[in-house]
């Protein structure tokens, strides 16, 4: 068990047999599509809990990704594109604005994080075509894909290695 994680997280992370990516962060993959989609997955499916101590990463896929609200607390995505920096928060308080299911098309930029210091949100992620590795590319702090964004300097920080 995590001892850096709040024990409900922790529970969940050995139940579902999740694997640590980085600190904080824990994913499986528990779908492939038999399905291909050219060379891969036609789609694939993983579970990943995200804690405070470590948000999702600002990232951007070559593929389309669904996330799927399941527990914990609402996680707020932000996306980073050509009309500006957007937030979307997923949970299930609708009537707050949440919502279950967030869509991130192809090639946007984007990142996660819950709010609350010992806060953590379990979700689901559905990529298709299916997530293959080599197309997620991790972006820091100066890389030059973030360089309009300045006026976010602060949560680039926060969503990229070494920020947080």
């Amino acid at each position: 068990m995590d001892k850096n994680l709040p024990p409900p997280a922790a529970n969940i992370v050995d139940s579902l047999g999740l694997r640590r990516v980085y600190e904080g962060v824990y994913l499986k993959r528990v779908y492939e599509s038999a399905a291909l989609s050219g060379a891969r997955r036609a789609v694939t499916s993983a579970y990943v809990l995200a804690a405070r101590v470590a948000p999702s990463r600002l990232h951007r896929l070559d593929c389309d990704e669904l996330w799927h609200f399941y527990a914990g607390q609402p996680l707020h995505i932000y996306t980073f594109g050509q009309d500006g920096v957007r937030s979307q928060v997923l949970g299930v308080n609708v009537a707050r604005g949440e919502n279950p299911l967030v869509a991130i098309p192809r090639g946007v930029i984007f990142g996660a994080a819950v709010a609350g210091f010992n806060d953590w949100c379990l979700f689901g992620c559905t990529c298709a075509p299916g997530f293959q590795p080599e197309g997620c590319e991790f972006f820091a702090a100066g890389s030059p894909a973030l360089a309009s964004f300045t006026g976010h300097a602060e949560l680039i920080r926060h969503l990229t290695f070494g920020g947080a």
